[in-house]
């Protein structure tokens, strides 16, 4: 698993949506340390993707994948579900 950086947040929206989702991924990461000291090798992040277009919702999908994670993505209506993997 490798973890974030401000690199990563400036491929991941435009300018406007770029610190929230800088902010889901630094999220969804922790998360995701924090269940593997618990020897979890899943996580299921339900977050409030409002602010966020499909489109963002993916290019973050595909930064956690970039990290070594598995990752399914569903999108319904003001939700999102991040199911990882590793």
């Amino acid at each position: 698993m490798r973890g974030f950086n401000a690199d990563d947040a400036r491929s991941l929206a435009g300018p406007a949506q770029r610190h929230l989702a800088e902010f889901v991924v630094a999220d969804i990461l922790r998360q995701a340390e924090a269940a593997a000291r618990e020897s979890r090798h899943c996580l299921e992040s339900d977050i409030d993707a409002a602010q966020l277009s499909e489109e963002e919702c993916v290019r973050i999908a595909r930064s956690i994948e970039a990290r070594g994670f598995d990752v399914a993505l569903a999108r319904e209506g003001d939700r999102a579900v991040f199911a990882l993997r590793w």
